[in-house]
Formats: structure tokens, sequence, C-alpha cells
């Protein structure tokens, strides 16, 4: 980046189970968000595995958004992560109507982008009105 030069926005990687509320709320305020239907294709969006998108997402130096709170917890995706620089935020309530999701995510997008500066790996939990490092623990 050039001295004067505005910094780039973020770029985000919405998970499928978010619907797509979420990256529109996103766009709205002005930054590109991809799906894996548009990074993979229709096909390969549906069958692709967390611990083969999330890597590649973090190549791509996107924020992931998501609503699946178990990734901390599964091996293969804790690997995945590791070995990558991974910026995650998930919503931690997996019944949340597709309205309360949006809102969840847009309130709180400031503070994603201020924590998604920061290099990973690491899981935020998106809480009503805060966020939450789930992964890795601070011992």
């Amino acid at each position: 980046m050039s001295p004067g030069q505005p910094p780039s926005l973020p770029e985000f990687l919405a998970d499928h189970c978010l619907g797509i509320g979420v990256a529109d709320g996103i766009r709205e305020r002005g930054y590109i968000v991809h799906t894996l239907r548009s990074v993979y294709g229709e096909d390969r969006a549906r069958i692709i595995h967390d611990e083969d998108w999330i890597p590649d997402a973090a190549r791509a130096g996107r924020i992931i958004l998501t609503k699946d709170k178990r990734l901390h917890r599964e091996p293969l995706i804790v690997a995945a992560m590791q070995g990558s620089e991974a910026r995650l935020f998930c919503l931690t309530d997996g019944n949340l109507r597709g309205a309360e999701m949006r809102r969840r995510f847009l309130v709180n997008l400031n503070r994603i982008i201020q924590r998604g500066a920061r290099r990973g790996p690491y899981i935020y939990a998106v809480h009503a009105a805060s966020l939450e490092l789930r992964w890795p623990k601070s011992t």
C-alpha cells in the first residue's frame, strides 16, 4: 500500500448455512462477500468439506462467516485451521432465523473487521452484541 492510500477493505466468505441474507446485508454496507456457491459452483458447494474450504478461504485472505459452532471441536477442522491463517466468526445458536442471523453479523460487523485484521487462526463466537474468542483458548 502506498502512503496516503486507504487500506483495502476486507473480503468475506459466507458459509451456505447462513443463507443469502447475511451476505446481502454485508454487501449493502459496501463489502465484497463470496459464498461457497460463488467460489466453487453449485454442485461442489453442496459437497465440499469444511476442512477443505476453510483453508482455501484463509489463503484467499477472506474473513469466514458461519453458524457452525462445533468447528473448534472437530479434529479435522482444527487441524485444517492450525495449518492456515483462518479468521472465522460463527453464530453460537444454530436455531436463529435468517433475519436474526443477519442482524447479529451486522451489529458486530465493525468488531469483526477489527478482529479480522489480526492474523489467524482463530474462531470467534458472534453473540447478539459482542464477540467471544472460542479457539484457541488462551492458557
